[in-house]
């Protein structure tokens, strides 16, 4: 069957009593597209979104959306033909892939709300954001069905997924730009199981619009804090560990490493005889520990005798992240006991995040770290780091700390001295990034007063910290 003595239909997608969706190909120039058809005898308000959809997409002109080709009558029907975005949608991609990166789904998160933005600015609501309206083509996504869409303004009546619906509307019938963000909620939702994300996600769905994030442009910067902020946990770790290993190099003698470990087993020559081994392994760093953590576990040659010296311990615990291998880093882990895991919290902590054993962390371990934290004599620097390492635990594991100790973190920056470095701005990042995961607690959130001069030339930070009560 050809369509306007042009398009050939190639394939009937979609049919119900007044809309059919045939994939159609055009006869002048190959090229494959959709053709939306609506009978003339149907529903007044699928007749009416037939021609939102081609008003709205007259005027959206964006590299993810459709583009109209061609728009005629027939005696019995209207037909819309539009761009073919042949993938599959949201959904299915994630039915079909157990796993996905976290560049893609940040990528993914921004491409929509940059989609929604252009959307509101030229003055339209989408109404009915979803996975299976967007699709997946190498990667890249695409939004289409406008149909629902709506004037900012407008109050008339529309068909759309009740399941997908912002609750206001179904209330009161009322939509604004929050409900979009609704549909955000959703999205994030599907792409984000935990941390950050995900309690960003919450806050999006959040039942009363008041308590939503106001704005798409608000939203992509409450986004990439939560982002972030284990984006940089990630480089400060491996700035971390490569100081410790390096000043190792030198600190240890190869005089009579490996032979006179294996002849006495004692923690004291561990150390300098694992370091032995690493120097004869080839590759880079990271191929070298992998290569000889694998040795000296394969070859039995780390006990729990020697993993009760706090240093050793330390140092294979070190190791075992650095190897980047999650069976290495349990395997150390197991191997320690309550005492020593004791006296290595954070690092314990860390590792429990990073091999995902969150229902390893225990809350008497935030709150002890916290006040060790609080009572310890430490360098203005040992301080910073070791708040961003806490709060990028909790963040991780969404735990919602009690009152005091949330006083604890407001205290120990608000005594932090007056300067400006990029570990205290890090350190900031993850407090905001924690403000809004805790946002809907019943909890006073504290932001310390020297953020608005921290952050006086960066207008997205303090957008976050006035959405935050500070």
């Amino acid at each position: 069957m050809i369509l306007n003595d042009r398009y050939l239909i190639q394939e009937q997608i979609q049919k119900s009593s007044w809309i059919n969706v045939y994939v159609v190909e055009d006869q002048l120039t190959s090229k494959l597209y959709i053709a939306k058809e609506v009978l003339k005898e149907a529903n007044p308000i699928l007749i009416h979104q037939f021609h939102v959809e081609v008003d709205v997409l007259s005027q959206l002109e964006h590299k993810h959306f459709p583009s109209i080709i061609d728009v005629f009558e027939t005696r019995n029907s209207m037909i819309l033909i539009e761009t073919y975005f042949k993938g599959i949608d949201l959904g299915q991609w994630l039915l079909k892939h157990d796993k996905i990166s976290q560049k893609l789904k940040k990528k993914w998160i921004l491409d929509c709300i940059d989609m929604l933005q252009h959307i509101h600015e030229k003055g339209f609501l989408y109404i009915d954001l979803k996975p299976e309206n967007l699709i997946i083509v190498d990667e890249e996504i695409y939004l289409i069905d406008f149909n629902a869409c709506l004037e900012k303004t407008s109050h008339q009546a529309i068909l759309a997924s009740k399941v997908n619906m912002a609750p206001e509307f179904l209330e009161t019938g009322y939509l604004d730009q929050t409900s979009d963000i609704y549909g955000m909620g959703g999205i994030l939702l599907a792409l984000y199981s935990r941390g950050p994300c995900r309690k960003l996600a919450q806050k999006c769905r959040d039942t009363l619009p008041s308590k939503r994030i106001r704005s798409m442009k608000q939203l992509k910067r409450c986004f990439l804090l939560c982002c972030r902020a284990k984006y940089i946990l990630s480089i400060i770790i491996c700035i971390l560990l490569s100081v410790f290993l390096f000043s190792l190099l030198f600190r240890y003698t190869l005089a009579t490493p490996l032979s006179k470990y294996l002849d006495t087993k004692t923690s004291s020559d561990l150390i300098s005889a694992y370091q032995f081994t690493l120097n004869q392994a080839e590759g880079t760093y990271q191929q070298k520990v992998q290569d000889t953590l694998y040795l000296w576990i394969d070859n039995g040659w780390i006990s729990t005798f020697v993993l009760e010296d706090e240093k050793v311990a330390r140092f294979l615990l070190k190791q075992a992240i650095q190897s980047q291998n999650i069976s290495w880093c349990s395997y150390i882990l197991n191997l320690l006991n309550d005492d020593v895991k004791d006296q290595l919290i954070d690092l314990v902590l860390l590792t429990n995040v990073y091999i995902e054993q969150t229902q390893n962390i225990q809350y008497e371990h935030i709150h002890r770290f916290l006040n060790d934290l609080k009572t310890k004599t430490l360098s203005t620097s040992q301080k910073m780091e070791n708040m961003f390492l806490i709060l990028n635990v909790i963040n991780e594991c969404e735990i919602i700390l009690k009152q005091q100790d949330l006083d604890i973190l407001y205290k120990l920056q608000s005594n932090l001295p007056d300067q400006q470095n990029e570990i205290l701005r890090s350190l900031a990042n993850a407090y905001l990034s924690y403000g809004l995961i805790i946002q809907d607690e019943d909890l006073e959130f504290k932001i310390p007063s020297f953020y608005t001069e921290l952050f006086k030339d960066d207008l997205e930070k303090l957008e976050i910290i006035q959405f935050l009560g500070g």
